[in-house]
């Protein structure tokens, strides 16, 4: 628009500064041939004719009868003697045959007065205006002291490994126009790769004499959102920024499917896989790429769900759940979201016989209505409570159990629904709805919805620790009576007074001189029933900041806006477990690097998702982590 408006108020000021140049450098405007350079108007101001050059010109124009007088008055009376012998050897020329005189007509002699002479009398006009310069060599815009420009580079390729060069584009001269740009076709590969340094505090434990070394299993996890296609033709204004050929699947899918053979993952988690597009055609793909799938689809009518794919050379599955979030008689439980919960043991030299550190990876798609965060909440406590008692099976079995816990939440950053996850523990009675996910502002309404305890009802048989409740748990102990069960008793060890070293007890190496972590997440009591707590103690794999900027990441563009919204959680090693020197205190993940994502301004300048490059309206987030393996 604001260049439409700028064409039509300039253009008729552009013709007047053209009338007036004519009109100021019309004695200029007539054809030279004194061998330099033709000029039309433009280019420096043309000299004053020579006398001899005046007479030439005079006879290639005199037949027509234009300048022939006229050229008769800009010769002074002291100048006739040099007209007459001019004139006198012209016709002496004129007699002799030139039919196959070839001369440049840049090339010339002179008489032994001095006056130079062009060799070829007759010249085409048309021609010598065919000469011009064009487009492709530009000399006035070139000087000594000035170099040439290379072209512009874009950094291209996984980590900025390779570079595209983009030629050089010229313009013609005195155009308000630019020339026709060639179509040279480059791909822009704006993410890069960062290594995150380990953590310091290794290199200062001791090794003792008796113990042997860990055993580092390194291994990448990928969550993405692929965009389902018909929830893509389903929502048409979410789209209106992007071209009909970035929109169709048979495109979008080739690149989804160069995405993830450029990076391969070890563990692949989607999310918005339309169940038909993946058993016909990503899984045939990911199946010859060495993946093995756990695919569930979305209950009721919707055609897409979610799948975790790993690579079965390097893990073995323990076990499965796939989970319905949609429940009966639950009114927060009415929609048809689901997750996957996967056990994964990873195959390395020390662990043949399973008694290595397992994973469990868990990804989901929670509800993207804004205005419904109290559903969101509902529903990320069914997968916490389902990731909790794989965790718990694996301690029952005297095993440690590492978590992964990633997909598509419909939550920003630093929201109640985030808080919850990163912190462990949410007072979440009395809050807005729609503040939960913070997705949408809705601070202007006099009356939101609010969230109120109790959040899931007892029938479902979790409780506000995100665990289930055992069945002699849920028994109310006979009156009269004091009963205490293992996990009452357990939840007692972060009570103040279960913290504090008696002065007169024994110091017993491994026994009486452990405390509890300080960092471990610590289970809410059950007086307070208004808050909800889990004990995974989880981190994000991403600050949401752009390195080295104050820019906020993003991980998905629509018509709308850009937001962050998907998420890699991970159990991180506290740094008690790193102190330790024993062999069982070992547990946690390190980051070690990350494929870094993009602020909404650079997803823009790609014309926003999807595009020709990232081929959902979702980034793909992807880390690697190393995890330490205890000989056995």
């Amino acid at each position: 628009m604001l260049g439409s408006v700028l064409f039509y108020a300039l253009y008729p000021l552009t013709l007047v500064v053209i009338k007036v140049s004519e009109s100021l450098v019309k004695a200029a405007s007539s054809v030279l041939m004194n061998g330099k350079e033709t000029w039309d108007t433009g280019g420096p101001r043309p000299q004053k004719l020579a006398k001899c050059q005046s007479v030439v010109l005079d006879e290639w124009l005199g037949p027509s009868g234009l300048i022939h007088k006229n050229s008769e008055k800009t010769i002074g009376d002291d100048e006739s003697k040099c007209l007459e012998e001019m004139q006198e050897e012209i016709m002496e020329k004129k007699a002799t045959p030139v039919a196959n005189l070839e001369t440049h007509p840049h090339t010339g002699s002179s008489d032994p007065q001095g006056c130079p002479i062009t060799d070829c009398l007759v010249m085409d006009l048309g021609a010598l205006l065919a000469e011009t310069q064009t487009c492709d060599s530009l000399p006035q815009f070139k000087t000594e002291s000035q170099p040439e420009m290379d072209g512009w580079h874009f950094p291209v390729g996984h980590g900025l490994a390779d570079m595209a060069h983009r030629p050089y584009w010229q313009f013609p001269a005195m155009s308000y126009y630019p020339a026709l740009q060639e179509n040279t076709e480059f791909k822009v590969m704006w993410r890069v790769w960062e290594d995150l340094p380990g953590p310091q505090a290794e290199a200062a434990v001791p090794q003792m004499i008796d113990q042997d070394p860990d055993t580092l299993f390194k291994f990448s996890v990928m969550s993405y959102n692929i965009l389902a296609q018909d929830l893509l033709e389903a929502n048409p204004d979410l789209y209106l920024h992007c071209s009909d050929k970035v929109l169709v699947w048979s495109a979008r899918l080739k690149g989804i499917i160069q995405e993830i053979q450029a990076w391969r993952p070890d563990i692949l988690c989607l999310q918005e896989a339309q169940e038909d597009h993946f058993k016909q055609q990503l899984q045939p793909v990911l199946s010859d790429m060495g993946y093995s799938c756990v695919y569930k689809r979305r209950t009721g009518s919707k055609t897409d769900g979610c799948a975790v794919c790993y690579q079965n050379k390097r893990f073995s599955q323990l076990s499965v759940s796939l989970l319905e979030l949609r429940k009966e008689r639950c009114e927060l439980l009415d929609r048809d979201n689901v997750a996957i919960v996967l056990l994964l043991q990873p195959i390395t030299s020390q662990c043949h016989d399973e008694r290595g550190t397992p994973i469990c990876v868990a990804t989901t798609h929670l509800l993207f209505n804004p205005r419904r965060g109290d559903i969101k909440l509902a529903q990320l406590v069914l997968v916490l409570a389902e990731v909790d008692k794989v965790v718990k099976r694996c301690k029952i079995m005297g095993r440690d159990c590492e978590v992964v816990l990633c997909g598509d939440f419909n939550s920003l950053p630093n929201m109640p629904l985030y808080q919850f996850i990163s912190t462990g523990q949410l007072h979440y009675h009395g809050l807005p709805a729609w503040m939960i996910s913070g997705q949408e502002d809705l601070s202007h309404q006099t009356h939101p919805r609010r969230v109120l305890a109790p959040l899931l009802p007892s029938s479902l048989g979790i409780n506000d620790n995100c665990q289930y409740v055992t069945t002699s748990m849920a028994k109310p102990p006979p009156p009269g009576e004091l009963k205490y069960n293992h996990d009452y008793m357990l939840n007692l060890r972060y009570s103040q007074a279960a913290c504090v070293r008696p002065k007169d007890l024994e110091h017993i190496p491994g026994v009486t001189d452990n405390a509890p972590d300080q960092h471990e997440k610590q289970p809410c009591a059950l007086t307070f029933r208004n808050t909800i707590c889990h004990c995974l103690n989880l981190n994000s794999a991403y600050s949401h900041i752009i390195t080295g900027t104050d820019r906020p990441e993003v991980t998905t563009v629509h018509s709308s806006a850009g937001a962050t919204v998907d998420y890699i959680f991970y159990t991180a090693r506290s740094e008690h477990s790193r102190s330790q020197t024993d062999k069982g205190a070992r547990g946690g993940l390190e980051l070690i690097g990350r494929l870094s994502l993009l602020s909404e301004a650079d997803l823009w300048s790609l014309r926003g998702l999807p595009n020709e490059i990232f081929t959902s309206d979702h980034l793909s987030l992807l880390v690697k982590f190393q995890l330490r393996i205890s000989p056995l």
